[in-house]
């Protein structure tokens, strides 16, 4: 009997899907990769502080490919410079402890300190009723452990840009970043492998494939194709 059109329809369907995937498998198979440790999405604060952390470590530096993608030009962050007295409106508060890991990873130094300021009290109130409350560096909770040294803020204020500067020009001191700015994550997948388990294989503008163990995403939350 003559095979109904619709069953011949559904059957070249299958067929087509089933090419279709083979080819997929076999090109992600054959396309050229460029094998790295970590890749970075994101030239922000975050992202440049987590590269820099990891090149200041002598034995990742020598042993691990790093990468890190930004599709803003990072090169206009490293001249960025304002006019005294006049500010940037995106600004950080720095934490003594985050303040203590910038110096360790060799970072705080290259920081302007003149547009930095310190904050020893703060007060935080409710929009809506006359709730507050306020913290100070002289209040006998703020002084820590006993015995320990008091410290001399409860927080750093700094533009962003300054920070990201001061990250960048560390990380130009190491060398042990590429830094690709001015690309584009145009997609991810996963690589096909039996059993399971592929890396991540990160797709960019500038026509590279990144075959990662690790994919950290360091993008702000509207930006955020990472994560998706």
């Amino acid at each position: 009997m003559p095979r109904p059109a619709a069953a011949f329809k559904v059957h070249t369907l299958r067929t087509t899907i089933r090419r279709s995937n083979t080819l997929r498998r076999r090109f992600a198979s054959t396309t050229a990769h460029q094998e790295t440790d970590v890749v970075i999405v994101g030239g922000g604060p975050a992202g440049l502080a987590l590269a820099t952390a990891l090149s200041s470590n002598s034995l990742l530096r020598d042993t691990m490919k790093i990468v890190l993608v930004e599709a803003g030009d990072l090169s206009k962050v490293a001249n960025w410079t304002q006019p005294a007295g006049t500010y940037s409106n995106r600004v950080s508060s720095i934490t003594n402890a985050s303040q203590s890991f910038l110096q360790e990873i060799g970072a705080w130094s290259h920081v302007e300190e003149s547009r930095t300021c310190p904050i020893d009290e703060m007060q935080i109130w409710d929009g809506v009723s006359d709730a507050r409350i306020t913290f100070s560096i002289h209040d006998d909770h703020a002084l820590g452990v006993a015995g320990a040294e008091a410290p001399s803020q409860m927080s750093t204020m700094t533009e962003n840009l300054n920070l990201q500067r001061a990250l960048l020009r560390r990380l130009h001191d190491t060398s042990a970043v590429e830094i690709a700015d001015k690309v584009k994550v145009q997609s991810i997948q996963r690589e096909e492998r039996e059993g399971g388990g592929g890396w991540p294989l990160v797709h960019l503008s500038d026509g590279r494939v990144l075959r990662t163990r690790l994919l950290v995403s360091a993008m702000r939350r509207g930006r955020a194709r990472v994560r998706d």
